[in-house]
Order: structure tokens, then C-alpha cells, then sequence
């Protein structure tokens, strides 16, 4: 597996580490993005449902928050208190009503003009579960022991079309894995 620094395509969407911070990450997993974050100086609250992932990230990442969370209940932030928020392949686990209650609560503890950067699976990402898995719904499928949703624009635009101006949205191929996985990558900001 190789360094993936997708992040270093967004940077100038981001802003200045004083304007926007802090940053809320979610999916942070053990920390390779939680950690270009604080490279470039932003103050992060770093997310995951694993416990062990982020005491990876702890290890990883000294001066990040780390919070244990769930994305299925809704985040336990108060509103308008993140510049940015980032959810680099997490938020792709879901049916879709909570997804679309994942998005609204994203945009719930954004503040105004706040950016959301996000990235998911595409339906081209036939190395990672985008064909043949039992389909739960159309483009959400069981992989395994994981449900994984897979997304195409219109589904993303979708997504993303209440209350949020896109910047940005682009299908992007990553060598981060073994195999090239396919994603689609949008900036958004809440309106």
C-alpha cells in the first residue's frame, strides 16, 4: 500500500489553517489524513468507530482530539462549530436514509460557508465491491461481512444538492491500495 496525500489536490479549497479551524474528520481510521492536517497546521477533532484504529491515531497524530464515534447516532457537536470537515471513505457504509441524516448532521456543525470535503466509492470501483455482491438497494451492496455503498455523480449530486453550493466534484483514481480504487471527491460549501 502507498502513501495516499489526496488531500494535497485540496488544499487551496481548505483555507487557512486559522480560518477554518477546527477541522472535523471523519473516518479518520489510524490517521494519514488526521496527520496531513496537523502538518499543515489545522486543528483537528479526528474520528473513528475503532477504537484501536485511533489509538493508532493517537500514537500517530499527538496533537489531535480523538473521539470515539459512531456515525449511525447523530454527532455530538454543537452547531456551526467546524470551518471544515473532512470524510475521506466514510461515509459509504450506510443505507441511504442515514447516509442523507449523516449529510444533514455534516452540515448541522458546519458553520456558515463551511467546507465540507468529501470522498466515496465509485460504481467504477469494481476492485473494492462495486460488482458482484448481493445488492441491498440499488448501488449498496453486502461485501463480505460490510455493507458498502457505491456512488455515481448524479447519486452524489444528489446527495448533496439541499443546502450545500458544490465546488467541485471529481472522479479520481487512487494507488493508495494494492489494486487502483476508483472515488469520487466534492467539495462542498454549506449555504
Amino acid at each position: 500500500m502507498s502513501a495516499d496525500r489526496w488531500l494535497d489536490r485540496w488544499q487551496g479549497h481548505l483555507g487557512e489553517p486559522a480560518d477554518v479551524s477546527p477541522v472535523l474528520e471523519l473516518g479518520c481510521n489510524e490517521g494519514a489524513d488526521t496527520s496531513w492536517l496537523r502538518e499543515h497546521g489545522y486543528s483537528v477533532v479526528a474520528c473513528d468507530l475503532d477504537g484501536a484504529a485511533l489509538a493508532e491515531c493517537a500514537r500517530r497524530v499527538p496533537g489531535a482530539r480523538l473521539v470515539r464515534l459512531d456515525l449511525r447516532v447523530p454527532l455530538p457537536f454543537g452547531i456551526a462549530t467546524f470551518g471544515a470537515i473532512i470524510a475521506g471513505l466514510s461515509l459509504h457504509y450506510f443505507a441511504w436514509d442515514v447516509t442523507e441524516r449523516i449529510i444533514a448532521d455534516v452540515h448541522r456543525a458546519l458553520r456558515p460557508d463551511g467546507l465540507l470535503l468529501v470522498r466515496v466509492n465509485s460504481t467504477k470501483d469494481v476492485h473494492f465491491g462495486a460488482v458482484g455482491h448481493p445488492a441491498i438497494d440499488p448501488g449498496f451492496y453486502q461485501v463480505g461481512d460490510r455493507t458498502k455503498r457505491f456512488f455515481d455523480e448524479p447519486t452524489l449530486r444528489r446527495l448533496l444538492a439541499d443546502r450545500w453550493r458544490l465546488r467541485s466534484l471529481e472522479e479520481y483514481e487512487t494507488s493508495r491500495f494494492e489494486t487502483t480504487k476508483v472515488v469520487w471527491e466534492a467539495v462542498a460549501t454549506r449555504e
